[in-house]
């Protein structure tokens, strides 16, 4: 499929998804950079792309590239979330965290039902 579809950013998308799963991370990460640089409107690309930076521990790099999707997603708590988390992680500062978090603009959906009514 990728050498039919060298630039499908849903597929660079979907495969670094299976190598994640695979444990394959750098090849996860290489193809979440491809997509998003495919498509940077793709919000679901965007937040995997930074989410697993942060699980990868590199914050430098979360907190350098962030603002300007940031700014693309404005009302994204999920992505702001990604941000404090980046931040967090540089700094250790639990206090700095819990604060931050805190002042985080409610969510406006629950997709996923967790919310009590």
């Amino acid at each position: 499929a990728e050498a039919a579809l060298p630039n499908d950013a849903q597929l660079q998308y979907r495969m670094g998804i299976a190598h994640r799963r695979l444990g394959q991370y750098d090849e996860a990460q290489r193809r979440f950079d491809r997509a998003v640089a495919l498509n940077p409107s793709d919000l679901n690309a965007v937040l995997t792309y930074f989410e697993s930076l942060v699980d990868l521990r590199s914050y430098r790099r979360v907190v350098t590239e962030i603002d300007r999707f940031a700014a693309q997603f404005p009302h994204e708590r999920r992505l702001l979330l990604v941000r404090v988390r980046a931040r967090a992680g540089l700094a250790g500062d639990q206090a700095a965290f819990v604060r931050d978090i805190a002042a985080l603009p409610r969510a406006t959906t629950d997709p996923h039902g967790l919310r009590a009514a």
